[in-house]
């Protein structure tokens, strides 16, 4: 397990990346027109697609092709946003006693992890630390989080 560093100044922009919802990557056909559905859909737009059941009979699907048939779908992959299964820290910097206007995200993951979603982190303005930046901030926030743990020790004791 790797453990990296990286400072946003814009901290709404990497909360996103952070965020982002799950979806679905699909492909889809109507079997008697032309109609196509391609793209990217989230898991709540994915479901007007589908046929569903309302007490025990089925029911049509919510939204369909121009021609009414339902889409029949030829490719459906389920994409998680893989940092809210990881887990990270978001910490703004004056909470660690750094005078800056910056947040840090910590994150604890396999190099694997990082090479598949490390870019959405760059690619929203967050900038990997390193050196004595990193160590110092590290540092802090592993503290601040053993701090926190004492304090709840004392609270349950």
């Amino acid at each position: 397990m790797a453990i990296k560093i990286y400072v946003a100044e814009n901290a709404g922009a990497a909360k996103k990346a952070l965020e982002a919802d799950d979806y679905y990557v699909v492909k889809a056909g109507c079997p008697k027109c032309s109609d196509k559905l391609e793209g990217n859909l989230s898991v709540s737009e994915i479901s007007l697609y589908e046929p569903g059941e309302k007490r025990g009979k089925p029911v049509p699907p919510i939204k369909s092709s121009k021609c009414g048939v339902p889409f029949m779908f030829e490719k459906k992959v389920f994409v998680p946003n893989e940092f809210k299964l990881q887990g990270y820290k978001f910490q703004d910097a004056a909470s660690l006693g750094i005078a800056k206007q910056a947040s840090y995200i910590y994150i604890s993951a396999s190099d694997e992890f990082f090479k598949k979603n490390e870019p959405a982190l760059l690619n929203a303005g967050a900038k990997e630390l390193k050196g004595k930046e990193y160590e110092d901030v590290k540092k802090r926030i592993e503290s601040s989080e053993e701090g926190a743990i004492e304090g709840m020790g004392a609270i349950f004791g």
